[in-house]
């Protein structure tokens, strides 16, 4: 989690990091994506509400754990 502060984005886009922008969002989400050619990032929002935030954590959970057919049978929990 960043601390937000005004060169978290900066340093982030210095290391090649890419800020993914979210479509068809009615709302502000209490997450953000960043990537770049090596890694995800993923950036959680702590000033958000407490049930948005553990909402979005377990759906992120959720797609992480999900095994993908190149996976076998070890994939990640």
């Amino acid at each position: 989690m960043l601390n937000r502060e005004p060169g978290d984005a900066e340093l982030l886009q210095h290391m090649g990091f890419d800020k993914i922008k979210l479509e068809s969002t009615t709302q502000p989400l209490p997450v953000a994506f960043w990537l770049n050619e090596s890694a995800i990032l993923i950036e959680l929002h702590g000033d958000a509400d407490a049930d948005s935030v553990e909402f979005c954590q377990q759906l992120l959970v959720k797609h992480l754990a999900k095994q993908r057919p190149r996976q076998g049978r070890t994939a990640f929990c």
